[in-house]
């Protein structure tokens, strides 16, 4: 199916979340969880958007304005969230696995807790950002940015970092067994108590 086909119309948008908004409010009782399972979002201006344990598996958000959107403990498995702008969204606890978030702006955005394994988000920027405890497992993150970012027992076995720069970023206690670091550049981040078994170094400048 053309992306364009399952596009979502801003009416219908509004009304979803509305009901979804007394789904949470009510525990259940009136409203209903909002379903977005595949349909596209792109280009709406979704700022503050509550998403809050939404399904949006599938769904494309191409371009899209959702600062401080809240997707807490939402299902975003394999949607396609790139180039838009999530700075301060918060992501807590939020399925994202196998999601692709390429060329976004997730400055500030909390990711504590969620599930970003097998994520594609090269060329990312995540100054500021918040990935405690997060599961970024296979996660491509190849030419991301990671400034002022914390990222405190966070699991990035296997993740590929090649050429990302990691400036003044903590990653104390981080899993980064098998992770490929090459050509990757830090400037005063702190990996104490951090896992690097197995991990490609080559041309890295990380300590």
């Amino acid at each position: 199916m053309m992306e364009n086909e399952n596009r979502i119309e801003k009416s219908e948008l509004n009304e979803i979340l509305e009901y979804h908004q007394k789904w949470l409010e009510t525990g259940g009782t009136h409203g209903t969880r909002a379903d977005f399972n595949g349909r596209n979002l792109s280009r709406h201006y979704l700022q503050q958007a509550n998403f809050e344990r939404a399904s949006l598996k599938g769904a494309i958000l191409e371009q899209t304005n959702l600062r401080t959107a809240n997707f807490k403990e939402a299902n975003l498995q394999s949607a396609k969230i790139t180039n838009s702008s999530l700075q301060w969204a918060i992501f807590r606890n939020a399925d994202l696995a196998g999601a692709c978030l390429e060329g976004s702006g997730l400055q500030y955005a909390d990711f504590s807790g969620s599930d970003l394994s097998r994520a594609k988000m090269s060329h990312a920027f995540f100054h500021n950002a918040y990935f405690l405890k997060t599961q970024l497992k296979n996660a491509d993150l190849r030419n991301a940015s990671f400034r002022f970012t914390e990222m405190n027992e966070a699991d990035l076995s296997s993740a590929n970092l090649t050429k990302a720069v990691i400036a003044k970023t903590k990653m104390i206690g981080a899993d980064l067994s098998q992770a490929n670091l090459a050509n990757t550049q830090n400037a005063m981040s702190d990996f104490k108590g951090s896992n690097f078994s197995n991990a490609c170094f080559n041309r890295a400048n990380l300590f």
